[in-house]
């Protein structure tokens, strides 16, 4: 046998693909005429493992590890509901085969998702992404993180209704509590029907801002504050400094860009409801806006390149979906403002 790291296809075009081993590839589905024209997400996909041939054949047979749809799912495991599975989702699997290159149709990019990063990869509506590892000889769903498979429990990363965060769902948007104990996400319904939320105070933009992704102190601060040993005059220079150790937090974050601190104290949602052109929602730009602003309190210093850091268009369109959500909110609460609380940990999400 001789063992090759890459295999090249022609098309009717005579246009040539060339795959290579680690590749992940869109494969004709068996029992499937090459003339059919097939969508997208309809074909199958595969990641190839191995490239070998013999003297006795002309062409080389391709290993690959299956990636499973929903449908594919179910169609072993009865009792799976394909929901837990979207349209361009699919779960790695230990299923392994070998195809022929003839049924090889072109190159295809599966992304990973990892629902409790706070620095997820953009994924759009169209682009096929993997979130689940699927063993189809004992029927286990697991959560991956990092590329790899955990021995965690399928519902430990979803809402309290144990449901999985659908991307193309149009009716609800998922409230994500971004501390790193927790980094889960909730259905806003959810939260609404399990009383976790209270009646919005004048503090919520603070609470808000408050709920670190890198920090599980309740009390977190990011404001520097004078020791015991400093007395309560003594006061950093005003020489480009944003604010003196013993001003309270509205005051310090008064001195800060409007549209960065807009953008910080934004809720952390992710839906299709949203509108964004991407299923992470606005998670990492407001994370990436709250650790701003931590670091301007914590230097006393106004950065004036901050807006390079982020994807402006992206920010914006994000604070523009939430003066929509809080409409929708009141609709659906009543006249009064309210806040949402996660169930985990209480942080204002």
């Amino acid at each position: 046998m001789h063992s090759y790291l890459e295999f090249d296809v022609q098309d009717k075009d005579e246009i040539i693909t060339t795959f290579r081993v680690g590749d992940f590839a869109s494969i004709l589905p068996e029992h499937t005429p090459p003339e059919i024209r097939l969508v997208g997400h309809e074909w199958w996909l595969g990641q190839i493992l191995d490239i070998r041939s013999s003297d006795l054949e002309e062409h080389p047979w391709i290993k690959v590890q299956w990636m499973y749809s929903g449908d594919d799912i179910k169609g072993i495991w009865p009792k799976f509901d394909p929901y837990f599975c979207q349209l361009y989702e699919r779960a790695s699997s230990t299923h392994q085969d070998y195809v022929s290159p003839s049924c090889f149709s072109d190159l295809v990019i599966v992304k990973q998702y990892d629902e409790s990063s706070i620095a997820q990869e953009l994924i759009s509506d169209q682009d096929f992404f993997c979130r689940h590892h699927l063993n189809e000889k004992k029927l286990l769903l697991t959560l991956r993180r990092n590329d790899l498979p955990t021995a965690i429990k399928y519902d430990s990363n979803t809402c309290i209704c144990t449901r999985p965060y659908d991307p193309l769902d149009t009716s609800s948007y998922m409230h994500f509590c971004p501390r790193p104990s927790c980094r889960k996400a909730y259905h806003e319904s959810c939260l609404v029907s399990s009383n976790s939320y209270l009646p919005e105070t004048s503090s919520y933009r603070k609470l808000l801002l408050l709920s670190s992704p890198h920090d599980d102190d309740k009390e977190y601060d990011p404001i520097p504050r004078p020791t015991k040993r400093r007395k309560t005059q003594d006061t950093a220079s005003t020489s480009g400094k944003i604010v003196a150790r013993d001003v309270d937090f509205d005051a310090a974050i008064k001195k800060l860009d409007d549209e960065l601190v807009d953008i910080a104290v934004s809720p952390a949602v992710k839906g299709r409801k949203l509108n964004l052109g991407y299923i992470n929602g606005n998670i990492e730009q407001v994370c990436k806006a709250r650790e701003m602003v931590y670091e301007m309190l914590q230097d006393q210093r106004e950065k004036d390149d901050w807006r390079g850091e982020l994807d402006m268009g992206l920010a914006r369109k994000g604070k523009a979906a939430m003066e929509k959500v809080k409409k929708a909110r009141k609709k659906g609460l009543g006249k009064k403002k309210y806040m949402f609380c996660c169930p985990g940990c209480g942080s204002a999400i």
